[in-house]
C-alpha cells in the first residue's frame, strides 16, 4: 500500500550564508541573497536535493541497512542515460519525491555585508580585481532555521525506515550554499533534520460522485511554477503564464503509477489518453480566463486623434479588383498594424476598448542553474537560467491566483467512460508534481466551467463564423507542398465534413522541434519538426457548419493526417485535444463592438 508523506524539512545554517540569486542586488552588491515573493532568504529546492541524494548515497556506501542505493533511485529518478543509448535517452526515470525551497522566514530587518578578497602572492596586497561584496542577511555567528516540504509517496511498511534514513542524511551535510570553503554555510546538526508531518494513504476512488460529463475546476498552487518553457536567450527559458492540460495530465498519471502502481497506467491507459482536459488559465480581475490572446486580425494605429483600433478579417483581399496588389489596412488614414508590432501598451488599451477583464501576467522569477564540473566549481557552459511564474496574485492583493480548467469526459468511448470519471476524481482530490517546480495544486469545482461557449456567426450574418484559436494547434502536415491558404481550406474542409469555405484567415505558425520532435516522431525514424498554428490565429468560414463548431467546440480541434506517416495520438505528437491544444472559440466578429472595428478598416 502506497502513501503519501509530508515531511518537514529544516536545516539550520550558522552565518555568516549564501544562497546566491539574481534579484534584489543594491548598488556595490556582487552577490545577494536568492529570496522568495515575500523577501525571505531561501535554500532552492534543486540545491537541497542535489545535497540530500549526495548524503543519503553516503550512508548507503557505509549502512546498506539505513537506505539502499536502488531506494535512491526511486526517491530521485535515475540519471538520463546520454544520447548515444539509443531510443532510451529520452525516456527519464522520474523520482518519487518532490521538494519545495526552504524558507527562513522573519529575519531582523536590514542586510549587512562582508567582503572577500584574494592577495597577490608577489605583493601580499589585494589583487587587482579580485575583491567581491556579499550580501549579508543575518550577523554574524547567528542560527538561522530554513524550513519546508518534502513529499514522497513510499510503501507503507518501509515508511518509517525512510523518513529515519532522511532525517539523518540532513544532519550529515556539513555545509551548502557559496563559500563553503571559506567557512560560509556551515550546518548545524542538532537544529536540523526532517519530521514527518503527514501521512495520507492513497487511492483511486471506486466510483466518481460527480457523474457530469464536463466539469470546471480551479485550483491554486504551492510554490511558484515552471511549465513549457521555451528559449528567451542563449542561456535562458521563460515559462508560461498557461499551464497546458498536458502539464496537468501528465501529473495526474505520475498520481495513478504512485498510488496504485505501473499496471495502473495500462489498465487505466486507454480512458487517460481519451480523457480530455483543457489547458489551466490564470484567473483575471473578473473571475475568468485570463492570457488569452486577441485575435490576430486585431488591427491598431495612433492618428493625431489617438489610439484606434480594428479588425481586418472582413477585409476585402483586393481592394479594387484581382489586379490591384493587396497593401494592408488602414485605420483613420495612418498604415495600421498587426499585434506583433505593437506599442508597449496597445494591448492593454485594446483589451479594455473590447470590455476585457484586467489582467496582469504572473510575475517572472528567475532560477540559475549551472552543472559542477570535476574539480568541484561550475562546468564550462553548462549555466542556465529558468524564469517561473510566481503563484501569488500580487496585483490583486498577494493571494494565491487560481487557475480555471475544465475536465471532459464525453470523448471517451463508453466502456472506458467511468474509469474516466475515476481519473478525474483522483485528480479532484489533489495533484503534486506540476511542472518542473513539482508544485501540489488544490482543486475545488468552478461551475462556470462546466458551460461551452455559444456558437455565434458574424454580426449581420447567418453562414459566416470567425474562429478563433484559444490554444496552439497541429493543423496542417509540415510537409505538404500546399500554400497555408490551401493547406487551412483543406484542413477546414475535412473537420466540417466539406461543407466550410475558408474566406479569409490571419494566422502564424512556429516550428516545434528540438525534444519534442524526436520524441514524438509520427515518421517512426525520420525527425521532423511539427508545424503549429499559434493561439490568437482567426479563420473566417462560410457554410452550413453552426453544429460542427459547436461540436468542435466542446471537443478541440481534431489533428489532420500526415502522410506517410502513422494516425497522430498521443504516443507520436505531442499537441493532442485531449491535452488542452486546438481549443476554439466561434463567436468572433459577432458583438457590436467587435463588427463596428471590422467596418473601421480600409485598405493602404
Amino acid at each position: 500500500m502506497t502513501e503519501r508523506l509530508t515531511l518537514t524539512l529544516t536545516v539550520a545554517v550558522r552565518a555568516p550564508f549564501l544562497f546566491p540569486g539574481l534579484t534584489g542586488l543594491s548598488l556595490g552588491v556582487d552577490a545577494g541573497q536568492l529570496r522568495d515573493e515575500s523577501g525571505n532568504p531561501v535554500v532552492p529546492a534543486a540545491q537541497i536535493k542535489g545535497l540530500l541524494r549526495e548524503a543519503l548515497g553516503d550512508l548507503a556506501d557505509a549502512a546498506p541497512a539505513v537506505v539502499t542505493r536502488a531506494e535512491i533511485d526511486l526517491l530521485f529518478g535515475a540519471l538520463s542515460p546520454d544520447s548515444s543509448d539509443g531510443e532510451a535517452f529520452d525516456r527519464p526515470v522520474r523520482g518519487c519525491a518532490i521538494l519545495a525551497d526552504l524558507v527562513a522566514p522573519g529575519l531582523p530587518a536590514g542586510t549587512a555585508r562582508t567582503t572577500r578578497v584574494e592577495i597577490d602572492d608577489a605583493t601580499g596586497a589585494a589583487a587587482t580585481g579580485h575583491l567581491q561584496v556579499i550580501e549579508l542577511v543575518a550577523p554574524f555567528g547567528m542560527a538561522v532555521e530554513f524550513t519546508g516540504s518534502m513529499v514522497v509517496f513510499w510503501p507503507r511498511e518501509t515508511s518509517t525506515r525512510l523518513v529515519a534514513a532522511i532525517d539523518r542524511a540532513i544532519r550529515v551535510i556539513p555545509a551548502l550554499g557559496a563559500f563553503k570553503t571559506s567557512g560560509f554555510g556551515a550546518v548545524i546538526e542538532d537544529r536540523s533534520g526532517a519530521t514527518l508531518a503527514e501521512t495520507r494513504t492513497l487511492t483511486v476512488p471506486a466510483a466518481a460522485r460527480d457523474r457530469s460529463d464536463r466539469c470546471g475546476f480551479a485550483f491554486t498552487l504551492d510554490r511558484p511554477y515552471l511549465v513549457d518553457a521555451r528559449r528567451v536567450a542563449d542561456n535562458a527559458f521563460a515559462g508560461s503564464d498557461i499551464i497546458p492540460g498536458s502539464v496537468v495530465k501528465g501529473a495526474l498519471a505520475q498520481t495513478l503509477a504512485l498510488t496504485a502502481g505501473n499496471g495502473a497506467l495500462s489498465e487505466y491507459g486507454a480512458a487517460l489518453s481519451a480523457l480530455r482536459l483543457s489547458h489551466a488559465w490564470p484567473e483575471d480581475a473578473a473571475g475568468g480566463l485570463g492570457g488569452e490572446r486577441l485575435p490576430l486580425s486585431t488591427v491598431a494605429a495612433k492618428p493625431s486623434t489617438g489610439l484606434c483600433f480594428g479588425d481586418a478579417l472582413m477585409l476585402p483581399d483586393r481592394p479594387n479588383g484581382a489586379n490591384e496588389p493587396m497593401r494592408g489596412p488602414r485605420l483613420a488614414g495612418e498604415a495600421a498594424t498587426f499585434p506583433v508590432d505593437w506599442k508597449e501598451g496597445w494591448e492593454a488599451a485594446a483589451r479594455q476598448a473590447l470590455g476585457i477583464a484586467h489582467y496582469v501576467p504572473p510575475s517572472a522569477l528567475p532560477r540559475t542553474h549551472t552543472a559542477i564540473g570535476d574539480r568541484g566549481i561550475a562546468a564550462n557552459q553548462q549555466l542556465f537560467t529558468m524564469l517561473a511564474r510566481s503563484a501569488l496574485c500580487s496585483e490583486y492583493g498577494q493571494h494565491p491566483r487560481r487557475f480555471l480548467m475544465t475536465a471532459d469526459v464525453s470523448g471517451v468511448p463508453e466502456p472506458e467512460r467511468e474509469r474516466a470519471r475515476r481519473l478525474v476524481a483522483l485528480m479532484a482530490a489533489g495533484l503534486d508534481g506540476i511542472g518542473r517546480t513539482g508544485a501540489t495544486a488544490r482543486f475545488e469545482r468552478w461551475a462556470a466551467g462546466d458551460a461551452i461557449a455559444a456558437v455565434r456567426p458574424v454580426r449581420g450574418f447567418d453562414d459566416l463564423f470567425a474562429v478563433v484559436l484559444r490554444t496552439d494547434s497541429v493543423m496542417t502536415d509540415p510537409r505538404t507542398p500546399q500554400d497555408a491558404r490551401e493547406a487551412y481550406q483543406a484542413y477546414w474542409r475535412e473537420v466540417t465534413g466539406g461543407n466550410a469555405e475558408l474566406v479569409d484567415f490571419c494566422a502564424t505558425q512556429h516550428l516545434a522541434g528540438g525534444y519534442l520532435a524526436t520524441r514524438y516522431r509520427p515518421w517512426g525514424a525520420t525527425y521532423h519538426p511539427f508545424v503549429v498554428t499559434d493561439a490568437g490565429s482567426v479563420f473566417l468560414l462560410r457554410g452550413p457548419i453552426r453544429a460542427w463548431l459547436e461540436q468542435l467546440t466542446a471537443s478541440g480541434l481534431p489533428l489532420p493526417a500526415f502522410e506517410g506517416a502513422a494516425p497522430l495520438d498521443w504516443r507520436n505528437c505531442p499537441f493532442t485535444p485531449e491535452n488542452g491544444f486546438g481549443s476554439i472559440r466561434a463567436n468572433h466578429l459577432s458583438s457590436e463592438v467587435e463588427r463596428e472595428w471590422s467596418h473601421k478598416v480600409e485598405h493602404v
